[in-house]
């Protein structure tokens, strides 16, 4: 199954291949480029939450590592 990503590069590929009135009248739009730019957009959000949501993955999960050296008699933890 193919990630909403990977389904926007597929689409703009696609977009890109077309001539100026096939995309307009596909998506009833003015220009190629407005739709062009759209996606691009997309693309560039779904990106961001990507990467938001790695960095949410390796953030810190609440575990008081501070607490846990403490009660193993060690001064710090090392990551």
């Amino acid at each position: 199954m193919a990630t909403l990503l990977e389904t926007l590069y597929a689409e703009l590929q696609e977009v890109r291949q077309m001539n100026e009135e096939e995309v307009c009248r596909r998506y009833n739009a003015e220009s190629a480029q407005d739709i062009i730019d759209l996606i691009l957009e997309d693309i560039a959000a779904e990106e961001q939450q990507c990467q938001a949501s790695l960095a949410d993955d390796e953030a810190d999960s609440g575990i008081d590592y501070d607490a846990i050296c403490r009660v193993q008699g060690l001064k710090r933890f090392a990551m």
